[in-house]
């Protein structure tokens, strides 16, 4: 028996772009740059979020300085999320999976080819 959800769903076929090692290369300075602001985006989003919980942990009721600066935080950790997600998104169309944003690994999918054995002049 078949789930209803399921029966719906159609299955995306996605082609990856595979590189060869030399556009890789050259590709790299371009994919580093991504890969920076995918981390900063990451890393200033957690720092944001970090800070509307410890301001709503605070012991005590919140004032209203402290309830507009948790507000504020959280504000800006969602516009840090979309920056993040926008950086995520710009390194999938070129095919390239971001593995770990705070290390900053990302993954270019290439083809290694052996060489021919044949000698240019």
């Amino acid at each position: 028996m078949k789930r209803p959800n399921q029966t719906n769903k159609k299955r995306r076929r996605r082609i990856l772009k595979l590189w060869t090692h030399a556009q890789a290369q050259s590709a790299l300075p371009y994919i580093a740059s991504v890969v920076r602001s995918i981390r900063e985006e990451r890393m200033e989003a957690q720092q944001y979020h970090l800070t509307a919980q410890r301001l709503a942990r605070r012991p005590g009721r919140p004032d209203r300085s402290a309830i507009i600066a948790q507000d504020e935080a959280r504000r800006d950790a969602e516009r840090a999320g979309e920056r993040f997600q926008k950086a995520v998104r710009e390194l999938h169309a070129i095919d390239v999976d971001c593995l770990d944003p705070i290390q900053g690994q990302a993954l270019i999918p290439f083809v290694y080819r052996k060489p021919t054995g044949l000698v240019r002049l």
